[in-house]
């Protein structure tokens, strides 16, 4: 399963003036996985390798941002996921996610986002990052409309295993450091 977090757009940093700051980021997330019960023979359907389906009638890995602030994460699910013939699904929902960032300096913060399934162990549920790329997606950040820059970004994949289950469980935690450009 491979996942990545791809930021498009800063909507607010409110620095608390205590050591930390809320952000709040307009994003995609980029899920591909495979579902062997929607596999099929292209021969059998006229040569069609890939159709596209509503997510809501299809299971999909159910990402869950841990460190949210104040319940701000929504995840539009009223999309299109792309399904091969292979049983690969592509899913790249918008999304919109909070979280708090520790604050380095004035104008400095360190803000992180750690993802994983909610319900699902690692045996049913493993990450892995999107295109082997261990950090935040920026293919479509829009940093000419920020007041921020972005100077360190960096991702982390940790499979953990706790006291109550024997399962483990992946997370990926971005970490990214950013800057208000008047302070630049």
């Amino acid at each position: 399963d491979s996942y990545g977090l791809s930021i498009t757009y800063i909507k607010e940093l409110e620095d608390s003036g205590r050591g930390f700051a809320d952000l709040t980021i307009s994003s995609w997330d980029n899920m591909m996985w495979t579902d062997p019960r929607l596999t099929w023979d292209p021969e059998e359907f006229g040569g069609l390798t890939k159709i596209s389906l509503p997510a809501s009638k299809i299971w999909t890995p159910d990402m869950y941002h841990y460190w949210t602030v104040g319940h701000q994460q929504k995840v539009d699910h009223d999309v299109l996921a792309v399904v091969m013939n292979s049983g690969t699904i592509l899913l790249i929902p918008p999304s919109q996610r909070s979280t708090r960032c520790r604050t380095l300096q004035e104008g400095k913060y360190e803000c992180k986002f750690s993802l994983g399934s909610w319900t699902h162990d690692g045996y049913n549920v493993d990450l892995d990052f999107w295109d082997d790329k261990k950090q935040l997606l920026l293919d479509h950040f829009e940093e000419d409309l920020s007041a921020y820059y972005i100077e360190s970004n960096t991702a982390v994949y940790e499979r953990k295993k706790y006291e109550c289950c024997p399962e483990p469980y992946p997370t990926i935690t971005y970490t990214v450091v950013l800057c208000d450009k008047k302070s630049k």
